[in-house]
Order: C-alpha cells, then structure tokens, then sequence
C-alpha cells in the first residue's frame, strides 16, 4: 500500500465547552466529563499496550474513563483492519485496505450522542482511496458521518449530517499529513483544516447512533488508509479547547514546519506569456506579487524587508485556492528582453513575505 494521508479531523456539533479538556500533563484529560470516547493505537488495539506489526485488529479499547469501546469487526480477518507498529511519524495506526471496519453498537457499546459533538480523527488517506468513509454512525437511525466524496463528488471532504451533506468543494489531499477540524453545530457547520475554515453551512444535524471506523454505516465505501487516533467530545469544545486538541494531535504525529509560502516564475521571456506562481500559502487567504526594474532594495513594509526597489508595480491581487496555490499570466514585452527584473510576494492571511526573485528576461 502506498503512503497515505494522515488527518485529524474534528466534528462539532452543538454549545458550551469547559476547562479541563487537557490534563496538567499536556494530554487530553481521560477524566474529563464530555469525553465520551478516545481510542489511541499506541495503548489499546486487542488490548492493553499493542500487538504485534501486522496483527489483526479485533478491538480498540476507550482511553477515557467512560468504557465506550469499539468491539465489533467481521468475522472474516482478511476483513479486519491491521496494526501497523510505525505508520505515522514513528508512532502505530489502524491500517484499512479498502474492504475493513470496526465499530462499536448504539446500546452497551458506544451508545448513542443526542447532543453536541466534537470528534477527531488523526488518518490518512491513500492514493487509491476513492470515496471512503473515516467515520460513520454503526446505525441509520442517527448518522453524523465524516467521508471522502461521493459518485457524484468524488474526492471532496464532505459530512453527513444526518439531514444533509456539507461540503464538497474541496479535495481530500493525499499522502502527507492534516490536521482536520469540522464544527457541527444546529443551523451552524463549518470544516477546518489546519485551522483554516474550508465551507462552512446551516443545516440541521442528527444524533450519532453507534460508531463504525473505516466504513460507511452500511458496511460499503472502505477506507483506504491509516487511522492512529479518535477523541469524541459529547458536547461542542469551545475553540481555544479544539485548538489545544489539534495542537496535541500536530505535535505528535505531524511536527514537521509548514513549507514557507513560495513564488515561482516560469516562461519569463520578451514576447511572450509569463507565468507567475505562488504555492504553500494560506488557504482561501489573498496574495499579493510586485515587480521593479529598478533593484532589488530592499525597502521596509509591515512584514519586513521587500527586496524590490522603487518605483515598483503590483499586480492584480490573487485569491488562493483550497491547496494553497494561486497563478497569474502577464503578457512580457518584447523591448523588455535582457533586462533584470526583482519580484517578491505577500501570503496576506498569514502576513508572511515569500522568496525574492532576481531574474534575467529572456
């Protein structure tokens, strides 16, 4: 199986959060009231501690206090997940092939959520995946599901929130690492990623009857990836509580610095149709990209030194897709081949300046 992407990713459903979802030590709090269940593959897959790399996955023991353990797999094992020992940053996860699942009932099992909900999950999705599901209620009779696509959308993080989808606009990124947080609230959803809201919308939300991991509730539309971690919150965390949550979930199995926001130029040639380019930037944010003939300064701005001269020109202001990237092509004159031209860029979400560009026109 190829690398996957890992995710974390946050439900939120309704009002009111409290103080002590982390505990002293930097953790999630297993004490805490509104933790309805947390299911971690470095402590309780089959168990206490961790199987051996490879082993069939059966069950996943609740970390929290409340005893909500996922306990259900198909009797098949070639249809139940696998442990992998390393899969994520050096730490293990739940493996799932394309046709596994585990679950836990609405009843004695996980039980069933009537009220506000806040559930992330730590996954990744692989290349092949097509339109699977991270999670999903075991049950129809309430469902809040997080997926990636549909026949109809495929490939686009969508919800069901048990009345609607949500979503649908933007893909699912694959084989590297997110941190996924989407807020399900009555008349109120809105789906973050690295902290940065993708949609948003009003519907109307469900309760969430049972828990299934890997499947849609029908036991249709695997996953194929990793998952390694599940907090589900009965209530909606406020948002400095869901952000100590991603930041626990970021440090520990992503830690890796975000690629600096980058300008690039292609094609710069006199007569021509240049391409100017801006990647690892703020989702959704705007950019900005200025040009001087003159030098490279540099000159003072509010976010540090632009190496740019004046006088200087900006060009029209760019809006950056959901993976972060943006592009404009600008017309080269002819009498401008052989002369030097100094660029520099602003992601303005962030504040952050890109690179400088020094470049000879062709």
């Amino acid at each position: 199986m190829k690398p996957l992407l890992v995710l974390s990713s946050a439900l939120i459903l309704s009002a009111g959060a409290s103080a002590q979802v982390m505990g002293g030590n930097g953790l999630p709090n297993p004490n805490y009231a509104n933790l309805w269940a947390w299911y971690d593959a470095s402590d309780g897959v089959n168990g206490p501690g961790q199987p051996i790399d490879g082993a069939s996955v059966t069950s996943w023991q609740d970390s929290s206090v409340q005893g909500h353990s996922l306990v259900r797999v198909d009797v098949n094992a070639s249809e139940q997940p696998v442990f992998r020992a390393t899969a994520v940053n050096g730490l293990p996860a739940i493996e799932f092939d394309g046709n596994d699942y585990i679950w836990g009932d609405n009843s004695s099992e996980f039980g069933t959520i009537s009220s506000g909900k806040t559930i992330f999950v730590v996954s990744e999705v692989d290349t092949a995946n097509i339109d699977g599901y991270i999670f999903d209620s075991s049950s129809g009779a309430g469902r809040n599901a997080l997926f990636t696509g549909t026949l109809a959308i495929a490939g686009a993080w969508q919800i069901w929130t048990g009345t609607s989808l949500v979503g649908g606009t933007v893909p699912v990124v694959r084989d590297q690492f997110q941190v996924h947080s989407v807020v399900l609230d009555s008349g109120n959803q809105e789906h973050f990623v690295d902290g940065t809201s993708i949609y948003s919308d009003t519907q109307s939300i469900s309760d969430l009857s049972g828990f299934i991991l890997g499947s849609r509730y029908t036991v249709a539309n695997f996953l194929i990836g990793h998952i390694a971690e599940v907090l589900v919150y009965d209530e909606v965390l406020l948002a400095a509580d869901r952000q100590a949550i991603e930041d626990y979930l970021d440090a520990k199995y992503i830690n890796i610095v975000p690629p600096a926001p980058t300008l690039a130029a292609q094609n710069l040639v006199g007569g021509s149709l240049a391409t100017l380019s801006l990647s690892n930037c703020t989702p959704l944010g705007g950019g900005l990209i200025a040009y001087s003939l003159a030098g490279g300064g540099p000159i003072n701005t509010p976010w540090g030194p632009a190496f740019i001269s004046a006088p200087y020109s900006q060009l029209p202001p760019l809006t950056i897709d959901p993976l972060g990237d943006a592009s404009i092509s600008i017309n080269v004159p002819l009498r401008a081949a052989g002369r030097t031209v100094w660029l520099h860029a602003l992601d303005q979400a962030s504040g952050t300046l890109t690179n400088p560009l020094m470049e000879v026109i062709g």
